[in-house]
């Protein structure tokens, strides 16, 4: 269980770091910095880093934190491309797409 350390609320969402803990095979404490969107339906993103490396983490740093987390994990793409899966070989000149 994560022990909650610091917690920031940012534009995307909120951003916390856990108490620094030891991991089997490092040999510095581990921080867990994690990104949970205001919107989730039970998702977020948790990111392992060496305890030193977050020490003066500060506003700034989770907003960007939570930026860059934000635009890798949404997937931004035009609907009328999206075509489910139906087990069928699909022909992608059939379908418009190229």
């Amino acid at each position: 269980m994560m022990i909650l350390k610091r917690k920031f609320e940012t534009k995307f969402g909120v951003v916390t770091l856990s108490d620094s803990f030891y991991k089997l095979g490092c040999k510095l404490k581990q921080t867990e910095t994690t990104y949970k969107p205001h919107d989730y339906n039970g998702w977020g993103i948790t990111r392992t880093v060496n305890a030193i490396e977050v020490e003066d983490f500060t506003q700034a740093d989770a907003e960007f934190f939570a930026e860059v987390a934000e635009s890798k994990l949404r997937v931004n793409r035009p609907a009328e491309s999206f075509v489910p899966y139906d087990g069928t070989k699909l022909n992608p000149y059939e379908m418009g797409g190229i």
